[in-house]
């Protein structure tokens, strides 16, 4: 069945696998294992998830939404894999509002829109986010880290200029800068793929079914 609400659920479950349409404004789950909300008519805008105790969620969270602005929060780490969606056709993707968290698996970000992020984030199995464009929100000092590859398909652009897309390869981004893998970011569409910043201390490649520019300040 459907959950409808003008302003606000609010959920404290052990687990919450729901196939129904949820339509409100802001959806908070408390849980202590998996969560599944992946019916792609659903129409809450800001999404928190926590765990009940303050320990990792043991579980994976698979979300798909269909709205102008999905801002999904992760409040505790992860022990499986992170797969979130946006399927409105140029829907924004705003991930993480100022949190750090650990991932045991795979983090996925697909949006038909842009994706922006304000979290630091650690995913174990690799990080992949396809969006038109990718970049990191204004005032946010949030990074990316992972021991295998991050990919970025973006149609338009990765980073801007006074935003660059900052990777490094652990919660502490000044220690260990050799263990982690390498970045690639691919332009997903015919046109140009103009690059920001992306700060890294890893390689990085760089291919495109049109052509590559570069913005005005120097990629890194």
């Amino acid at each position: 069945g459907g959950l409808n609400a003008a302003k606000e659920i609010n959920l404290n479950l052990r687990t919450f696998n729901h196939e129904g349409e949820i339509h409100t404004d802001k959806l908070t789950i408390a849980t202590n294992s998996n969560v599944t909300i992946n019916n792609p008519e659903n129409t809450f805008n800001s999404l928190e998830i926590s765990s009940r105790d303050g320990n990792a969620i043991n579980g994976s969270i698979d979300v798909a939404i269909k709205t102008d602005k999905f801002a999904p929060s992760i409040k505790n780490d992860v022990t499986g894999d992170v797969t979130l969606e946006n399927t409105k056709n140029g829907g924004l993707l705003s991930f993480g509002s100022g949190e750090a968290i650990n991932i045991g698996g795979t983090f996925t970000a697909k949006t038909l829109g842009d994706f922006d992020y304000g979290s630091t984030l650690n995913a174990s199995k690799g990080i992949s986010i396809t969006a038109r464009n990718i970049y990191r929100r204004a005032g946010t000092t949030g990074y990316f880290s992972t021991p295998n590859t991050i990919l970025f398909n973006a149609q338009n652009s990765v980073g801007t200029a006074k935003n660059p897309i900052w990777i490094a390869n652990s919660a502490n981004k000044t220690a260990g800068l050799d263990i982690y893998g390498e970045t690639h970011i691919k332009g997903v569409n015919d046109g140009i793929l103009t690059l920001g910043n992306v700060i890294t201390t890893k390689n990085v490649s760089i291919s495109s079914e049109g052509s590559i520019a570069q913005a005005d300040d120097q990629t890194k």
